[in-house]
């Protein structure tokens, strides 16, 4: 096969992974996502609720909320971990190659050859780390799926008895009690103007 052939199989995989590097960001966020709604739902309901319901009720919501709670943080500490803190590796500057193509050149050696040799060294040393990066990454997001679904289950429950049992403390369903604690007599006195200097 001929180098330049294998060169721009090479020049294709180190794109093929930059481009898989931006598809595995992008999920990255849409997992961020996911947690942000579950925790505002959660948030929402735990301060929306009745506390003049049974102690019972009030007990199953509370273990519900926190057990999805847990499993929302420990999905976010993966998911933080996968987003952030990893190595890519790029092929040099510009400015370096031509440098190394020009001192080639000057040694007198056959240049195109060896800075064919020189390209297809950076991109299989490029392309096979970014694999291996992008590879962890990817394993990384596929095991924050199993803890996003099991903290989706006891929010559901807990959702559908916020909203099933009318929990809501906040629902306009509810009858609003209104204490009159003392009444206390208003005068209102009139206060004229003082009169403009002349």
């Amino acid at each position: 096969m001929d180098k330049r052939d294998v060169l721009d199989i090479y020049r294709e995989q180190f794109a093929f992974e930059m481009d898989r590097k931006k598809d595995i960001t992008a999920q990255a966020q849409v997992r961020f996502a996911l947690i942000a709604t579950g925790v505002t739902l959660i948030i929402y309901m735990a301060r929306n609720i009745e506390l003049k319901i049974e102690n019972c009720m009030l007990l199953i919501f509370g273990v519900l909320v926190f057990t999805s709670i847990s499993l929302f943080a420990v999905a976010a500490l993966k998911l933080a971990n996968a987003f952030w803190n990893n190595e890519y590796t790029y092929l040099p500057p510009m400015d370096e190659s031509e440098a190394y193509r020009k001192a080639l050149e000057a040694d007198g050696q056959n240049q195109a050859e060896a800075f064919e040799e020189y390209l297809l060294e950076e991109y299989s040393e490029c392309a096979g780390a970014n694999r291996k990066t992008n590879n962890q990454r990817q394993q990384k997001l596929s095991s924050i799926v199993s803890h996003l679904k099991a903290a989706a289950i006891p929010l559901v429950i807990a959702g559908g008895m916020f909203v099933l049992l009318d929990l809501d403390a906040s629902s306009a369903r509810k009858i609003t009690d209104i204490n009159v604690i003392e009444l206390q007599k208003v005068t209102y006195k009139q206060i004229e103007a003082p009169e403009a200097k002349k």
